[in-house]
């Protein structure tokens, strides 16, 4: 199950790169995040993810650093939940304001930080 850590990781960092390439589908998923079912779903998966950090960081290389993640997804999908619905909104008309070569900028941050839920997750 710590494998799911790793995965994540791997997850995280292959859409990051794939962002980079294409940043088009960012803007097609930022679009489907303004119905509210959708963003719901997504501060939900988001929330999931941190549960799962929490629950297997002590089986991964780096244990502090996945439960920091961990805590921080956690808190990422609260929010996404209990903020003004104006608000999230006016965050993604924002960002899907900026040029695709910030999109792409944010894609290789995510690919980073792929890369270090990847290093951090890997099992003892």
């Amino acid at each position: 199950m710590v494998s799911l850590i790793w995965l994540t990781g791997l997850l995280i960092a292959g859409l990051g790169g794939w962002i980079v390439w294409r940043p088009k589908p960012l803007t097609w998923l930022l679009q489907q995040a303004k119905n509210e079912v959708v963003f719901s779903i997504m501060a939900l998966l988001r929330a999931a993810i941190g549960v799962i950090m929490l629950v297997w960081a002590r089986s991964c290389n780096r244990p502090v650093i996945i439960v920091v993640i961990g805590i921080l997804a956690i808190a990422g999908g609260v929010f996404m939940i209990v903020a003004p619905r104006s608000q999230t909104q006016k965050m993604i008309q924002w960002f899907l304001a900026r040029p695709l070569w910030i999109h792409r900028l944010w894609g290789i941050v995510a690919a980073i930080f792929g890369l270090l839920v990847i290093w951090a997750g890997w099992p003892k």
